[in-house]
């Protein structure tokens, strides 16, 4: 039974995933780079769950990538998706106790490896920094890379936990890959969370402003 299921879920997950890329092909893609972006070193990519589309299309310049997922049967179609988009998955928590799964992208990272992340999910709260992500730069010393997101037409799931946002097909969208953040060790978790959240929310400003210029010049 448990096989069946996950094929099942599997099943779905490259459903999805067939979806994601037809809306993509009619979607009209910009990303921003800060000039502080080197698209050839390694980072840990950050940003909220609510547009956790736009980073995945995004990161397409990026060869090695891999990103925790959840153990649970949405991670498993999840899990699929990212397959498929070119991504190595590790299944864990980064609230998990044990830090298995946070070692195991620590050895990730040690092979050149960037790892992206939604940095409040898998299950909220929304737009709240977990320390995961946070604990895993300051004690690698590799940078994170806060993406912010902007879409001109979506789709909104209002009743799942992140307010889910899911582009329209033939909408314009905006990623905007922000300078990198250097944790030091020194800094606190608490202090550190707080920081990439401001960094997080600055990106998705920079994004919205940038799709607003977009529209506007379309207008002329």
């Amino acid at each position: 039974m448990a096989n069946r299921n996950e094929r099942k879920y599997r099943f779905y997950g490259t459903l999805i995933y067939w979806i994601l890329r037809l809306i993509s092909v009619t979607t009209k893609l910009h990303v921003y780079r800060e000039k502080n972006y080197n698209q050839k070193e390694a980072y840990i990519y950050a940003g909220w769950h609510q547009k956790i589309f736009l980073p995945v299309l995004s990161l397409t310049e990026v060869e090695k990538k891999a990103t925790l997922i959840s153990p649970s049967r949405d991670g498993e179609i999840m899990s699929k998706v990212l397959e498929n988009c070119g991504y190595k998955t590790v299944r864990g928590s980064s609230n998990d106790k044990k830090i298995r799964s946070l070692l195991l992208l620590v050895r990730l990272l040690k092979k050149g490896y960037s790892i992206g992340l939604s940095v409040d999910g898998p299950k909220g709260p929304i737009f709240q920094v977990k320390p995961g992500l946070v604990y895993l730069a300051q004690k690698t010393g590799v940078k994170i890379v806060p993406v912010g997101a902007a879409y001109s037409n979506y789709f909104e799931f209002k009743k799942a936990w992140d307010r889910f946002y899911l582009p329209k097909p033939f909408s314009t969208v905006v990623a905007t890959l922000d300078n990198p953040i250097e944790i030091p060790e020194s800094m606190s978790i608490e202090s550190a969370c707080e920081l990439l959240k401001d960094r997080l929310n600055s990106a998705t400003e920079k994004s919205e402003k940038v799709l607003q210029r977009n529209m506007t010049w379309k207008k002329r």
